[in-house]
């Protein structure tokens, strides 16, 4: 499993470090899309409610998030169809990283969450949302890979002071 590097201002380098608003947006969407397909039984149904409600909501702003991060990948590609290709390339890593089994059910629970606090607030402000969401949605993924770094070194440590194990 590859487990995204601590940069040298100790920042994960995931998917989601350093993002503009714009695509701070819309990995909060695909963070929820994932969930809403993904979260299943009745507890977690608010979650596809709410993230079509929040579709609706903010319809013609993610129709022009859409617009200006299309003209980004477009921007110096050899043609049109490579930029859709390079953009459609990285969605499917982010959506992969946001469907992550190990970090399934906690990103069922945060969103569910995310779900229940949106519906209860409709923020006007799509970015300020987006930018309180992002990283609510990514911290059970940082705390996975924290964890799997820590078992790595625990076993590393064990491996030095007895030997690795026999097979």
């Amino acid at each position: 499993m590859a487990i995204p590097a601590i940069g040298a201002a100790g920042v994960r380098q995931t998917p989601n470090t350093g993002l503009a608003s714009d695509e701070t947006i819309w990995h909060v969407r695909s963070a929820w899309n994932v969930a809403a397909l993904s979260c299943r039984g009745d507890e977690f149904k608010p979650i596809a409610d709410e993230y079509a409600a929040f579709l609706k909501a903010y319809a013609k702003p993610l129709a022009a998030v859409n617009r200006r991060l299309d003209a980004k990948y477009g921007q110096g590609a050899a043609s049109p169809a490579a930029g859709r290709a390079a953009r459609d390339a990285e969605a499917t890593q982010l959506y992969n990283y946001f469907a992550s089994p190990p970090v399934m059910g906690e990103l069922c629970r945060v969103a569910l969450e995310v779900s229940t606090e949106w519906l209860h607030a409709r923020p006007k402000s799509l970015a300020a949302f987006a930018a309180t969401a992002l990283p609510r949605f990514e911290a059970p993924y940082l705390a996975f890979f924290d964890a799997y770094d820590r078992y790595r070194a625990n076993a590393a440590a064990w491996d030095a002071r007895y030997g690795p194990l026999q097979r």
